[in-house]
């Protein structure tokens, strides 16, 4: 596509029009400007000393993520020099710390790159809708430091929208059918680990089809079913099978007391919260 300042009126687009426009030079990054580096780095030493004086030292991992971010972008912690071979100009790029958590430049780069897989090779041409559901802050603790407990959380949630999307589609459902063969969703689900201001936030964002999809005969080809519109009560119907379940599962493996999950199950405002407000 060429510029349209590049092209006048009855001109034919060319390959090599591009090449007409001003030269553009590579700026390299310098995070060492920026706000959120000077701050850590003045401040990390100090934060971490205060924990370990009295006794609650920061995890390794977290450790590390700062400590590579303070890395990343810097020329003396490692570089790469691209060079073209035709004009023989050359610069310098540096090493990035390749960070999860901290890192602006690379969780940005990452996001960019799931985003752009996702909705070329995964997500079919189909209307999708973010769904997020949010727990008390009974549970939060509980879904941090335990990985099967925010699995269980995920598989429920699922299952939940599930039922839900197939009891609002035209898509028959039997239920003595083998599960591969039943109408079935397609999800992508996110963790989010932290709130708006950096609080410890565990909580679960999921794009799903908004519809399911049933195996047209034996010819092993699907097609879709989309549902009708999702009223207050449907959001409500799913938000308390997920508590229900959720609260029993974290009872049977012993990281509620009974007494604690009945008090959880009678409470008037659950502290559970399903959103799907979000459409495609």
């Amino acid at each position: 596509m060429v510029p349209a300042r590049l092209k006048r009126p009855g001109q034919r687009t060319s390959p090599d029009a591009w090449r007409q426009g001003p030269q553009q030079r590579y700026a390299r990054r310098r995070p060492e400007r920026t706000s959120l580096y000077q701050f850590i780095a003045q401040h990390l030493e100090s934060w971490l000393a205060e924990h370990d004086q009295y006794g609650r030292p920061i995890r390794h991992h977290v450790e590390e993520e700062f400590r590579r971010y303070l890395t990343c972008g810097v020329l003396c912690f490692g570089f790469a020099r691209a060079k073209c071979t035709n004009c023989g100009h050359g610069f310098l790029v540096a090493f990035s710390c390749k960070g999860r958590g901290v890192c602006s430049s690379c969780t940005g780069r990452r996001m960019a790159r799931t985003a752009a897989h996702l909705a070329d090779r995964v997500i079919p041409p189909v209307p999708m809708r973010q769904w997020v559901i949010s727990v008390p802050k009974r549970l939060r603790g509980i879904l941090a430091d335990r990985p099967q407990a925010m699995t269980s959380l995920s598989h429920v949630f699922l299952e939940e929208i599930e039922r839900l999307l197939c009891n609002a589609s035209d898509a028959p459902v039997d239920r003595n059918a083998a599960r591969q063969a039943r109408p079935r969703l397609g999800a992508v689900s996110f963790q989010h680990r932290f709130g708006s201001s950096l609080n410890q936030h565990l909580h679960l964002h999921a794009c799903v089809t908004d519809g399911v999809f049933k195996r047209a005969g034996n010819v092993g080809g699907v097609t879709f079913h989309a549902v009708r519109p999702l009223s207050a009560a449907d959001l409500a119907k799913v938000t308390q099978r997920v508590r229900l379940r959720l609260v029993r599962w974290c009872c049977r493996k012993g990281f509620l007391s009974r007494e604690a999950a009945a008090e959880m199950l009678g409470w008037q405002h659950s502290g559970f919260s399903v959103d799907a407000s979000v459409r495609i």
